[in-house]
C-alpha cells in the first residue's frame, strides 16, 4: 500500500469516528445498536 493511500484510509477512519460518535451521542438509547454497526463497519474496513 502506498502512502497516500494509507493516508486516504486514516482519514476516512477519522472522518468515520467523529460521526460514530456524534451518532452515538443523538441516540444514546440505542447504543448497542450503533456499537453492532461500528463493530460491522469495522471488518468491513479492514477486510476490503
Amino acid at each position: 500500500m502506498t502512502r497516500y493511500k494509507l493516508l486516504r484510509l486514516e482519514v476516512k477512519v477519522m472522518l468515520f469516528l467523529c460521526t460514530q460518535m456524534t451518532f452515538t451521542l443523538l441516540t444514546r438509547p440505542l447504543t448497542f445498536n450503533s456499537n453492532t454497526f461500528y463493530n460491522t463497519l469495522v471488518i468491513y474496513l479492514v477486510t476490503k
